[in-house]
């Protein structure tokens, strides 16, 4: 339980969500002149993200920036192996690339603007420290998101509160987050990288409870 009377509030960093992996295959007998090289042999990613290559052929295979491999190389993938790029390393711009061992092999990478990360919002209503019917406290009460969403919970009371992990009837509650006192008009946000569904309430006014649901 956190005092009505703190003054301040602890820092909470949100969880880093998962960066997003863009799969490409290098498929069985790419090695041979004509057959599909790389699969899609055309990939768009927003910068920040990773690309991986996966080696589904009985050879090795390169992948090799062209013409040299001096912006990115992945040596020999052997078959069954895999590659990853990571594009926050890259401009925002198309990439030729090929394998060094079977040069017509080709394939290209175009690196879009950065992706904007995903948030939802939840109010802490006015008049939320008071219990009684038709008061609204977590707003919405449930919410829906999808993995690697930011939840924003904006405290638009006169009072301070908690977004805190659990049940108030739970031995162990904010092991998952846990905010702290938020002061009237702060915000606190927490990134859910992981599917399930997540429980809260407010420790300073138990009866305020929330559910976030992550599909």
């Amino acid at each position: 339980m956190h005092p009505q009377n703190a003054t301040t509030a602890q820092t909470v960093a949100p969880q880093a969500p998962t960066v997003p992996i863009i799969p490409v295959e290098i498929p069985l007998n790419a090695s041979v002149r004509g057959n599909p090289s790389f699969s899609p042999s055309t990939v768009s990613v927003p910068k920040g993200e990773m690309i991986e290559w996966t080696n589904n052929d009985k050879v090795p295979h390169t992948v090799t920036s062209a013409p040299d491999g001096t912006i990115f190389d992945s040596n020999l993938i052997s078959p069954g192996k895999s590659y990853k790029l990571d594009t926050s390393k890259l401009d925002a711009k198309e990439y030729d690339y090929l394998c060094t061992v079977h040069p017509f092999m080709t394939g290209k990478i175009v690196i879009t603007g950065e992706a904007k990360p995903t948030t939802a919002n939840v109010t802490i209503a006015t008049g939320a420290s008071t219990q009684k019917v038709g008061q609204k406290y977590f707003d919405p009460q449930e919410l829906s998101i999808k993995i690697d969403t930011t939840v924003v919970w904006t405290n638009s009371d006169s009072a301070s509160h908690t977004v805190t992990s659990g049940k108030p009837s739970d031995n162990q509650t904010g092991t998952i987050f846990d905010s702290s006192l938020i002061k009237p008009g702060n915000t606190f946000e927490h990134g859910f990288n992981s599917t399930g569904s997540f429980e809260y309430f407010c420790s300073v006014h138990p009866w305020m409870t929330g559910k976030v649901t992550v599909g």
